[in-house]
C-alpha cells in the first residue's frame, strides 16, 4: 500500500501554460500542456483567434507552471499578481504584434 502511494503521480504536475498579458496589466494562464511545443502551438492559434478582436492581449508567452496555478487563475480573473509565473528568457515568446 505504501509503495503504491509513493508511485502515484503528483496531484498537481508541472508543465507548460500560455500566459496572456492584457493592456490593463492583468494576465491569464491558459492551456496547460505537457510540453513546451504543445503550448507554443496553442499560443500561435490563440494569437490568431484574438487578432481580429478589438481588445487583444499584448503578449502570449509560454511559462513553466503547475496545473494547480492554471486552475487557480481561472477563478482569479483578472489576475495582476506579480508572483505569478513569467516566461524564462530562454523560453519561446510569441508576440501579439507579429
Amino acid at each position: 500500500m505504501v509503495i503504491a502511494m509513493l508511485q502515484r503521480k503528483p496531484a498537481w504536475p508541472a508543465g507548460f501554460a500560455v500566459r496572456r498579458d492584457w493592456p490593463d496589466g492583468s494576465h491569464d494562464l491558459v492551456a496547460f500542456r505537457g510540453s513546451a511545443g504543445q503550448a507554443r502551438r496553442f499560443a500561435r492559434r490563440d494569437r490568431a483567434y484574438w487578432r481580429r478582436s478589438p481588445l487583444r492581449p499584448l503578449t502570449h508567452t509560454v511559462v513553466v507552471t503547475s496545473r494547480r496555478d492554471v486552475v487557480l487563475h481561472a477563478a482569479r480573473h483578472p489576475c495582476a499578481s506579480p508572483d505569478c509565473p513569467t516566461a524564462d528568457p530562454a523560453a519561446a515568446h510569441v508576440s501579439a504584434a507579429r
